[in-house]
């Protein structure tokens, strides 16, 4: 079952941020952002409700209200970005988003294993080999602004990453 949770969870988010940067580049961000993540709130409490989770232990509330926030913002960055630029560059550098965590945990006083450490390595030269892929042509007037928005995005989405896994413990 958790495979396929997760699964249908990878689907729903490569969809839902194909949509909202398209809906963007026609709709105002802001207000794509808080209908989407209002529907997943929606559908939080109905999942809550149905496997009736409400009365089991609330230490995880704080983690979960700042991954919403760190979620939402980085959702909106993220949306901006593919609304004003090109997604060939901003999807690869807001997936880099994923190194924030191992950063944290850097501070924290945790090392990560050599293949850890090898795969943040083989992220980054794929970021920058794939944002470079056709992009040699003119730059349109965002680019410069999307880059910016998909790094703000980045760090938004690593927080939300790390936010998860500290409610899930």
């Amino acid at each position: 079952m958790t495979v396929l949770l997760a699964l249908t969870s990878s689907l729903l988010w490569g969809v839902a941020d194909f949509l909202g940067g398209k809906v963007s580049q026609r709709a105002s961000t802001l207000s794509v952002v808080l209908i989407s993540q209002s529907a997943g709130l929606l559908l939080a409490l109905v999942t809550a409700a149905a496997s009736q989770t409400f009365s089991a232990p609330i230490g995880y509330l704080p983690w979960a209200a700042g991954a919403g926030l760190a979620g939402a913002g980085a959702a909106l960055l993220f949306y901006r970005a593919l609304a004003v630029g090109t997604m060939s560059i901003v999807a690869p550098l807001a997936a880099l988003g994923v190194i924030v965590p191992v950063v944290i945990g850097l501070f924290g006083g945790n090392l990560p294993s050599v293949l850890s450490l090898a795969g943040i390595v083989i992220a980054i030269c794929g970021v920058v080999t794939t944002a470079g892929v056709g992009s040699s042509g003119p730059r349109s007037s965002g680019h410069t602004q999307s880059i910016l928005l998909a790094i703000g995005a980045a760090a938004g989405f690593g927080l939300l990453q790390y936010a998860i896994s500290g409610g899930s413990r």
